[in-house]
C-alpha cells in the first residue's frame, strides 16, 4: 500500500494509507510542499491504515518544519499504534494530539 496527502479544507490536511518504513520516506520529500501551502495546519490521521515506529518519524518531520516556520500544527485522529509510540517515547509535549475534527 502507499500513502499520500489528501487536502480536506483550508488549513486541514489528511494522511491516507499506511505510514510505514517503506511508505514514510516519500511522504518526509512532500511535507515542504504539501505544509508549504498553509501557515497553520490541522492533520487528520483517520485514514490511516498501517502504521509502524516510522510514522513518528513523519509526525516529528512536519513538526519540526513547521517549528523553523514560527507556525502551528496539530494532529487529529491518531491510531491507537500510534498513540501507543507517542507515549512509549514520552513524546506528548512534542506531539500535539487532539480527538475528532
Amino acid at each position: 500500500m502507499t500513502a499520500a496527502w489528501a487536502k480536506i479544507h483550508e488549513g486541514e490536511l489528511s494522511l491516507v494509507g499506511d505510514l510505514t518504513f517503506d511508505t514514510i520516506p516519500a511522504l518526509c520529500h512532500a511535507i515542504r510542499v504539501e505544509c508549504s501551502l498553509f501557515s497553520d495546519v490541522k492533520i487528520s490521521l483517520s485514514k490511516v491504515q498501517q502504521c509502524d515506529s516510522a510514522s513518528l518519524v513523519l509526525l516529528l518531520s512536519i513538526i519540526e518544519h513547521f517549528k523553523k516556520s514560527q507556525f502551528s500544527v496539530s494532529f487529529t485522529d491518531i491510531p491507537k499504534t500510534i498513540q501507543t509510540l507517542i507515549a512509549l517515547y514520552n513524546l506528548h509535549s512534542i506531539i500535539s494530539t487532539s480527538h475528532g475534527q
